[in-house]
């Protein structure tokens, strides 16, 4: 697979699972035989804080190793985020893709319930869902990756039951997409 460098800015709170969404598609990219590199960002470790995470993904070496500015997809966890990951930095080109329930977004946006989703799907943990994996799934979509490469970053990742669920949630999102 022939693609020049991908950037992915992730946008979530603390609990959410951004830092693990980012391994996830950095993993995915290395199933497909290309670079990828994954760099989280954050600062007060709490849950509910902003948490953000930078990927990039290329078919030669990466080396670059800061965090996105201008990244080609924007992907918004919680939709509370948006403002602040536009003021961030994109372009005109840049993708939204977004958790929400809503399709109120510009054409530029892909949106999805992955909320919804995770609840589904049993993904949650203290009152919490866990979007991380459906939007993983999406992601993985938009991207073209094959649903096989889902289903083998999440098996390498998790075992047993929570794999089982895991794979189901990110496929679910992967075919609404």
């Amino acid at each position: 697979m022939e693609i020049i460098m991908i950037e992915f800015r992730l946008h979530g709170l603390g609990g959410q699972g951004i830092v693990t969404f980012s391994h996830l598609l950095s993993e995915a990219a290395l199933e497909m035989e290309l670079y990828s590199q994954s760099l989280p960002s954050f600062g007060v470790e709490r849950r509910g804080s902003s948490v953000s995470a930078s990927v990039r993904i290329n078919d030669k070496p990466i080396l670059i190793h800061e965090q996105c500015s201008t990244p080609e997809f924007l992907v918004i966890m919680n939709d509370s985020l948006i403002q602040k990951a536009i003021d961030m930095g994109l372009h005109k080109r840049t993708k939204l893709i977004v958790n929400s329930n809503e399709k109120r977004y510009e054409q530029n946006a892909i949106t999805i319930n992955a909320t919804q989703i995770a609840i589904e799907n049993n993904l949650v943990h203290d009152n919490i869902p866990f979007v991380n994996i459906p939007m993983f799934g999406a992601v993985c979509k938009v991207i073209q990756f094959p649903r096989e490469v889902v289903e083998i970053v999440l098996r390498k990742n998790w075992k047993g039951k929570i794999a089982e669920l895991d794979v189901k949630a990110a496929l679910s999102a992967y075919d609404a997409i």
